[in-house]
């Protein structure tokens, strides 16, 4: 009985059909030549296929959760913890009760503030301009000090007056404009040009001083105008450093925001509270005469037939013990040209009085209220201020109240309507 042939035991013969044991072996089927090829080629895709979805799986993974992917796992991630949250637990205005009344002019127009806090009021057009007279030297030594800063005391630089300037004096002397007597050659330090300026009321000195800073006066007008514009000043044309000719004007809401400017610089308010002082020609006297009663401390007078009486004034006063400044203006008051400057001093005295006996100090928050809250995670913690706030107001006066700082460490802030901060006090558990 023949031995059956064991397994795998066909070789290659290298002849179609031969066979082996007695038996005929089936024909072997020839591979394609470049067989090989393919099949590398077929594993290379499905190996880079399976690369690329398991790339673009563990990127959309981690750009949810942060942290590589978890095949199959059936596990929730657990919540992340939320990030603390201020806010308000009280309104976020607080107005003080009743409303102003102050004893404003009868004619013209005013406006008076509080330096650092606010306006209390205006009355007449207050947003028509009108002539401002010399007032408009406001703007010109606030310009001057802003380009050439002094300290207090000292005289700064000299300004040497030219020919040209000294030879204009008799035909500004025809035109009785207020005016300072000055020479070719002749010097001035900045300081006793400013004196001339603002004491004096000098015409020529602002022509002298635009000329100095600026080489022209339509260089120096150009300035005067765009700072006006910077602080906001939307009523105010400036035409000249003097305002002699009754063409610059403004609002007394205008020159209140002017008025807070200068009063800033250390320099022109002890410039402006000065009753007299000496300069080359001699001793010149402040036409402010309001000074020193009522607590008025500056700023500038002006009068012409076109401008009436007018005055831009700082005063300081007290409110229950605690310092403040007054900042008004009182424009286009009536009368001759020698009444109209005492007009606007009775005028000016009779508002600032009448604002002195409006203004109060309220405590308008405690350090018991809750005043916001913060949240984190889920969990609200009552804030209260560290101190009582108390403050100098005015009725009818709106205070806004902003959450500032940060959640770890806020604060309240408090500004009035027109955006001044008044303060800003820390919150805490």
């Amino acid at each position: 009985m023949p031995r059956p042939a064991p397994a795998h035991s066909h070789r290659p013969s290298g002849r179609r059909g031969s066979t082996r044991g007695g038996r005929r072996r089936a024909p072997q089927r020839r591979r394609p030549r470049y067989g090989w090829i393919a099949t590398a080629l077929t594993c290379g895709v499905l190996i880079a296929s399976g690369l690329f979805l398991t790339h673009h799986t563990s990127a959309h993974t981690a750009n949810v959760s942060g942290t590589a992917p978890m095949p199959y796992s059936t596990a929730k991630a657990s919540p992340s913890a939320q990030a603390p949250r201020v806010t308000l637990a009280i309104p976020a205005t607080l107005t003080t009760p009743g409303h102003t009344d102050l004893d404003w002019p009868t004619s013209g127009q005013a406006a008076i503030a509080i330096e650092g806090l606010g306006q209390i009021g205006d009355s007449g057009p207050s947003s028509t301009p009108q002539p401002i007279a010399s007032v408009t030297k406001t703007m010109t030594a606030y310009l001057i000090l802003k380009d050439h800063p002094l300290a207090v005391g000292q005289q700064g630089p000299s300004i040497t007056v030219t020919a040209a300037e000294a030879a204009q004096l008799p035909e500004e002397e025809a035109l009785q404009q207020s005016l300072v007597p000055v020479a070719t050659g002749e010097q001035f330090t900045e300081r006793q040009a400013l004196q001339a300026l603002m004491l004096a009321s000098a015409d020529n000195m602002a022509q002298i001083l635009a000329d100095w800073d600026s080489g022209t006066e339509t260089a120096f007008v150009a300035k005067m105008n765009a700072t006006a514009t910077a602080l906001g000043m939307t009523h105010t044309t400036f035409t000249q450093p003097s305002g002699y000719l009754g063409t610059s004007i403004s609002t007394a809401p205008d020159l209140v925001t002017l008025g807070e400017a200068a009063m800033n610089d250390p320099f022109f308010t002890q410039l402006v509270d000065q009753t007299s002082a000496t300069i080359p020609s001699g001793t010149v006297t402040n036409y402010n005469t309001l000074l020193g009663t009522d607590g008025v401390n500056g700023i500038k007078t002006g009068s012409t037939y076109w401008a009436g009486g007018c005055l831009l004034f700082s005063a300081a006063t007290t409110v229950n013990g605690h310092p403040a400044t007054l900042v008004g203006a009182i424009l286009g008051q009536p009368g001759s040209i020698t009444t109209m400057l005492p007009n606007v001093f009775a005028a000016t005295r009779q508002l600032i009085n009448s604002t002195d006996s409006t203004l109060t100090r309220t405590t308008l928050l405690t350090a018991t209220q809750t005043i916001a809250t913060r949240t984190s995670n889920g969990a609200p913690q009552p804030l209260h201020l560290t101190h009582d706030l108390t403050l100098t107001n005015w009725p009818g006066l709106t205070f806004h109240l902003h959450l500032t700082g940060t959640p770890t460490n806020p604060t309240l802030t408090i500004q009035t309507p027109d955006g001044h901060t008044d303060t800003t006090i820390p919150l805490t558990p």
